[in-house]
């Protein structure tokens, strides 16, 4: 398994204005309502192998998903959040376009995004990326 801590490390020092910046048993915590908002979570999501040659070494296909914590204070109905939001996927983007994690050739690639929880205090988003690992 890739270990995210190095990423979340990277993530902490490049992304200067979030107040949170964890892996997964943070988010766990924070699922649970202690959250200090903005705040940003890289959590392993799947992998499996991607090539092999069958002599001992493969390409392990690893995805992670950075989860993306807004707040929805400042309106009711989310348009400074979906701004805010924005902002920060931005950031994390290039943050990780600038990352390559050990044993890998090459930055992490974004996949996919969706919305995980919207309600009157938070936005909640994942962004999925995945990075091939020599093994």
């Amino acid at each position: 398994m890739m270990d995210t801590k190095p990423l979340a490390d990277y993530l902490r020092t490049q992304l200067v204005d979030v107040r949170e910046v964890g892996a997964a048993a943070d988010f766990m915590a924070a699922a649970d309502g202690s959250v200090s908002v903005p705040a940003v979570f890289v959590i392993p999501q799947e992998e499996r192998v991607a090539e092999d040659d069958f002599d001992g070494e493969f390409l392990l296909r690893v995805v992670i998903a950075v989860v993306c914590v807004v707040s929805n204070y400042r309106d009711s109905i989310g348009e400074a959040a979906q701004s805010d939001l924005e902002k920060l996927r931005c950031a994390v983007k290039d943050a990780i376009d600038e990352f390559i994690p050990a044993g890998a050739q090459a930055p992490a690639r974004f996949m996919r995004g969706g919305l995980m929880s919207f309600d009157a205090q938070t936005m909640w988003w994942a962004d999925e990326f995945e990075v091939l690992l020599s093994q």
